[in-house]
């Protein structure tokens, strides 16, 4: 049996065409791979009244708050560059992160 890639993985694949996205569209990409108990859970670590929320409310929001951190952690390492205000948001692949990736797809065939 074939392992689901990760939403992680998933945000990567998206941004592998080197164009600008915004990130509304990333996470409709990638929002069905991201488990829902991680999404839950990241809900309940950042809210201290999440009882009072609906379990569809949660993971929604936890999914979209993984999403994001995802993308901050890959802009950090220098692997996404990212601008915008929140809302307004876009990403895409860095060149170097280009780069290391098409030298490792030509060095696999």
């Amino acid at each position: 049996m074939a392992r689901r890639q990760t939403y992680q993985k998933q945000i990567i694949e998206y941004l592998a065409d080197g164009d600008w996205h915004e990130f509304e569209s990333i996470y409709r990409a990638v929002r069905q791979h991201v488990p829902p108990e991680a999404a839950d859970a990241e809900y309940k670590k950042r809210h201290p009244q999440w009882k009072l929320d609906s379990p569809k409310t949660r993971v929604e929001k936890g999914k979209w708050r993984l999403v994001i951190l995802t993308l901050i952690s890959l802009k950090y390492r220098g692997q996404v560059d990212g601008r915008g205000k929140p809302g307004e948001q876009v990403f895409k692949m860095s060149k170097k992160a280009l780069k290391e990736r098409n030298g490792k797809e030509r060095a696999a065939a």
